[in-house]
């Protein structure tokens, strides 16, 4: 038995000295992450990560996306509120709206869900066509989010026509109201939709409709260098809206990340709110500011709409969000970011109106389907802009430039 054990571990011997130098290696290692699963090297996957186990693994996660698109798209569809063909890529602004849009608006915000027709301009927007001005009408450029584009009511039921009929009823006289609402825009993407479009609307007024909610957080890490660097690279770009307009998955995760926003957002209404939010709204100020310059230098004039969200409105709604977030409700205020904007705007001059008390005022009036008005909001939202507008003094005939006075130097 002796002798045989010998020959046995001999045999061993021969074998091992026979074997490749790397054969050894990568079983040493083997051998070492049995004992300590910690001892790893990025040369140790390497070698595990053969083409035909990435096949494999590639294999499986193509498997896995493909069986959810598919449950999803029988079980739970995702889905936009909008067309998926409606908006195109844009270098600066990132997406817009395509001219000439013929197609179908799904409202789902509503017990039952309908449809409605939706059509754009040449323009690109949701509106008639334009002309020139009418002779001796004024002409009035709505700039705003999905709640000024008018989801969920006909487009004869938006805020702009409520708006332009009150003022023709008020004044006399001619005047059009633009709808320049294009869903998902935030401030910085507003101004430079206004100063892209500003020349060929042609406006005698501006109204950029804020909304307090979405707007301050958005703002938050906004500056023009910033914005711009943060646009995707093109194909990246393209990829992106391609998955936005034909994945399920990928809608599913940007309504997760949509939710998840919603603490983040709820700070901007801190009675002492943080240093991120603070820079938020002052960055905010100075847009609004800069958007004021940019229509003051087209000889338009410039007035800001604040537009609540719907918890701000709605008091058992505001006091839910806060308690799911786990929050005390002193700390919050949900009037806080309307009042400090107010006063920011008053303080330079820049006309401004907030729609939460009146809002609060017709809080049974069944003004809104879940987040966006139905026509009735819409059209209590107008007259009180109206009014708002003709108490400014923005709807008074411009005054007349005199030749010394258009020629004499700016000393400033």
């Amino acid at each position: 038995m002796a002798v045989e054990a010998a020959r046995s571990s001999a045999r061993r011997t021969e074998r091992e000295d026979q074997t490749p130098a790397a054969t050894l290696q990568a079983a040493a290692r083997h051998s070492a992450r049995r004992r300590d699963p910690g001892v790893t090297s990025l040369r140790d996957y390497i070698d595990y990560l053969t083409p035909k186990r990435v096949g494999k693994l590639l294999f499986g996660v193509a498997v896995s996306l493909i069986v959810g698109e598919v449950s999803l798209y029988w079980l739970t569809p995702m889905e936009e509120f909008l067309p998926k063909d409606i908006v195109t890529k844009d270098a600066e602004l990132g997406f817009r709206m395509v001219p000439n849009y013929v197609g179908t608006m799904v409202v789902k915000e509503n017990a039952t869900p309908f449809s409605l027709p939706l059509l754009t301009n040449s323009w690109g927007l949701r509106d008639r066509e334009y002309g020139e001005r009418p002779a001796g009408g004024m002409r009035v450029y709505v700039i705003g989010d999905s709640m000024i584009f008018g989801y969920g009511v006909p487009v004869e039921q938006t805020f702009t026509r409520f708006l332009e009929k009150s003022l023709q009823q008020q004044l006399g006289r001619p005047i059009e109201a633009v709808n320049g609402g294009v869903p998902g825009y935030g401030t910085g993407e507003e101004l430079g939709f206004f100063e892209r479009t500003a020349d060929t609307v042609k406006p005698d007024v501006v109204l950029l409709a804020f909304n307090v909610f979405n707007d301050v957080d958005e703002n938050i890490n906004f500056t023009a260098a910033a914005h711009k660097a943060s646009r995707l690279p093109s194909w990246l770009d393209e990829v992106r809206l391609w998955l936005r307009q034909r994945s399920q998955l990928y809608l599913l995760v940007r309504r997760y990340k949509a939710a998840a926003r919603t603490e983040r957002i709820l700070q901007v209404h801190r009675v002492e709110p943080p240093a991120r939010i603070v820079k938020g709204l002052a960055t905010t100020e100075d847009l609004l500011a800069r958007f004021a310059q940019a229509a003051a230098s087209r000889g338009v004039r410039f007035a800001v709409v604040l537009i609540p969200n719907y918890r701000q409105v709605f008091p058992t709604v505001w006091a839910q969000m806060v308690a799911k977030q786990g929050q005390a409700a002193a700390a919050f205020d949900p009037q806080q970011p309307n009042a400090r904007l107010t006063a920011a705007l008053h303080a330079r001059g820049i006309p401004v109106i907030d729609l939460l008390p009146v809002l609060r005022a017709h809080v049974d009036d069944a003004l809104y389907y879940s987040v966006h008005w139905k026509a009735p909001g819409h059209e209590l939202v107008a007259k009180t802009v109206a009014d708002f507008m003709l108490g400014s003094g923005l709807l008074a005939p411009a005054p007349a430039v005199s030749a010394t006075a258009a020629a004499a130097p700016d000393h400033t």
